[in-house]
């Protein structure tokens, strides 16, 4: 989906030079400053390595159009992975892509919360339960993130709906700031439970 200028603004405020940070999906920067005219994309990874952050992000397509030219590692957010300890997850339009049912966005994740570390942020910004319509195959609700802190014990930093870039017709997306309180996650069942559309 990209970084819009909320969206950095949003992140800034949680990041620090010397912070642990994984992105998932390799994001490109939509901002005003980093907007380019002839066509060339503005990486998040520089934006942030630039800043000094300790930057890692993750991509299930690495040499596609929306790669960042191969700088992202190549990972399967239905898998377990070995990521840990990071500071920071930024979740920008990504797991509204994870292919399969329900289960496979319950390993998503199960691993945005085993990447975090106890303490650490973790920022997800998806498109809303009736907006961004054939974007994606998961679309999320407030109540999504508010029952996902019930059953997680995620402390509620941010809640909001968004409209992406000024589209308020139909660019709504649900954002949400949650603070990892302990390493233990939540079920598979009361996942499943929570408010969320599946295409």
């Amino acid at each position: 989906m990209g970084i819009t200028k909320q969206s950095l603004d949003r992140v800034n405020i949680y990041t620090f030079k010397g912070a642990k940070m994984m992105e998932l999906g390799a994001q490109c920067l939509y901002t005003r400053q980093y907007n380019s005219t002839d066509g060339e994309k503005h990486w998040a990874k520089d934006y942030f390595t630039n800043k000094g952050i300790k930057h890692t992000s993750i991509d299930l397509v690495i040499d596609g159009a929306w790669s960042d030219g191969g700088r992202a590692e190549k990972a399967d957010l239905r898998k377990p992975l070995k990521y840990k300890d990071f500071d920071i997850v930024t979740n920008f339009g990504t797991t509204e892509h994870v292919e399969g049912d329900r289960g496979s966005l319950y390993k998503a994740f199960k691993n945005i919360h085993n990447m975090c570390k106890v303490g650490g942020v973790m920022i997800h910004e998806n498109p809303k339960t009736g907006n961004w319509q054939g974007h994606g195959v998961h679309y999320m609700t407030t109540d999504f993130y508010g029952g996902l802190c019930s059953v997680t014990g995620y402390e509620l930093l941010e809640l909001k709906e968004e409209a992406a870039m000024g589209n308020t017709k139909s660019g709504w997306n649900v954002c949400a700031v949650l603070r990892k309180t302990s390493n233990e996650f939540c079920s598979k069942e009361d996942f499943i439970k929570l408010d969320y559309h599946s295409a």
